[in-house]
């Protein structure tokens, strides 16, 4: 039904419009437009430990700043314009507390930022919690505290946080229901202004030190979970668990995930991201290509589960650098962190990106830091939101040693087109496809009018850009 309606549109528009052709934007590329600091940067905050973005907004995590007290942490915030990314504020708890890590994990979606500290207080004294921030008017605000249902101290509730809608799934990897360390993660969903536990997620086979929840990830009713020290193929080789939501709204496994050539020390399951019927894992570990060199696992949903598909490296493999500790998509734009490979200096870490065409992904190219520095954890997080890309170099030294930094790429050229959605710097069919998607599901792309409502308008506002070409 969805392919036979978007035909039908895509039919309207070549009718009444000039459809354009497939068109290279001549000079498009991604390349570095901004490097963000902390306005109170010091000595080991590691700003950039966590990154967020959606739309024109960056949230920074620094989980060791110290200006609330030792390790308290905070998340700072930046905004585009047309003067570039300009620094609006920060986010604290009402309660800061010294040794909480307060921005050790942090999410945006429909403007609502939510913020994990590990550390923080919940039911007990150090089990952990998120914080949820919404805007009013210019200011933000702390609107919830999420804990768990039966934390107890130590188990790291927050160290992982994901949205999608009124869904969230919070990683709390120390838990201790299968042994010490074993793992679990929480569903929270929104009902009014509240966050409630729905479920708490399980692995059926759950050993201690498997740090089950180290990451999760949401889907379309589908969540997935990571544990990298599971040793299924040995020590520390890794696993995903995949639970689906069924009809009643329980969460159900479905399937557990390892690397057919995994082995030990692999962490495969340290990068995960999920969109409609393909899985990503990233398997840092990966020796194939070299001690470390890491590697990137495909797979697609069939009738009997998923099913691996391709594994993919980096052009320019070496050893130790951790190619996959991180991975981020949007829609036929994949990033992966490779915080050991080489920049501008050895082992100054690099991005790599990589698009789809026909189901098949190839290297685009690879993005370092302009003033990389060995050891500086490029790429140990990113995002990717349109055509802005965010990667945070926590170890770098601006500010003073493991101060941190967090820079910012951007599509960008001659002719670059902000309709391009595919971020492929080509004009054509798939980008209305994108729109079309966006639109039906309500998602922030579509209001591409910026009036916060998402209606015709935008769709006809759109329609003409492209149209219009570049």
């Amino acid at each position: 039904m969805r392919i036979y309606f978007q035909s039908i549109i895509l039919s309207a528009l070549c009718i009444n419009f000039v459809c354009p052709d497939v068109l290279a934007q001549e000079g498009c590329s991604t390349v570095e437009t901004a490097k963000l600091l902390s306005p109170r940067g010091a000595p080991g905050d590691e700003f950039g430990a966590s990154v967020a973005v959606e739309d024109a907004l960056v949230a920074v995590g620094a989980h060791k700043d110290d200006r609330y007290g030792e390790d308290a942490g905070v998340v700072e915030l930046f905004v585009s314009t047309d003067g570039g990314w300009v620094y609006t504020g920060e986010l604290v708890p009402e309660y800061s507390t010294p040794g909480a890590y307060f921005g050790r994990a942090v999410a945006i979606e429909g403007g609502i930022v939510m913020v994990g500290a590990l550390h923080g207080d919940g039911a007990e004294s150090d089990t952990g919690a998120v914080y949820v921030f919404e805007q009013e008017g210019d200011v933000w605000r702390q609107t919830a505290k999420i804990i768990a249902n039966d934390g107890a101290a130590g188990d790291r509730f927050g160290r992982w946080v994901d949205i999608r809608g009124t869904t969230v799934l919070v990683g709390a990897y120390y838990d201790d229901d299968h042994g010490e360390n074993s793992g679990s993660v929480y569903v929270f969903e929104r009902q009014g202004s509240d966050w409630m536990q729905v479920a708490k997620l399980l692995p059926d086979d759950g050993s201690p030190w498997d740090l089950f929840g180290y990451n999760a990830v949401l889907g379309d009713r589908v969540a997935l979970v990571g544990a990298p020290w599971d040793s299924d193929n040995g020590a520390q080789s890794g696993s995903v668990y995949v639970f689906q939501q069924d009809d009643d709204g329980a969460w159900v496994l479905t399937q557990k995930i390892t690397a057919e050539d995994g082995a030990g020390f692999d962490r495969f399951g340290r990068g995960l991201v999920i969109e409609d019927d393909t899985i990503i894992i990233g398997e840092r570990g990966d020796d194939d290509q070299g001690i470390d060199s890491g590697a990137v696992y495909v797979y697609k949903r069939t009738t009997n589960g998923w099913t691996q598909v391709s594994k993919l490296y980096a052009k320019d493999a070496t050893a130790g650098a951790r190619f996959g500790h991180s991975l981020d998509l949007f829609q036929d734009q994949l990033i992966i962190g490779a915080w050991g490979a080489g920049g501008h200096s050895a082992s100054a870490g690099a991005v790599y990106m990589l698009s789809r065409e026909n189901g098949t992904w190839s290297q685009d190219v690879k993005l370092i830091a302009s003033d990389g520095s060995e050891g500086d954890g490029f790429g140990r997080d990113l995002c990717i939101n349109q055509d802005v890309v965010v990667v945070g170099s926590r170890h770098d030294d601006d500010s003073g040693e493991d101060s941190g930094s967090v820079y910012v790429f951007e599509q960008v050229g001659v002719n670059a087109c902000r309709h391009d959605l595919y971020r492929d710097c080509i004009s054509d069919t798939r980008d209305v496809l994108a729109f079309l998607d966006a639109w039906a599901a309500g998602e922030p792309l579509a209001d591409w009018d910026n009036d916060g409502i998402i209606s015709m308008h935008d769709f006809v506002v759109f329609v003409k850009e492209w149209a219009d070409g570049c």
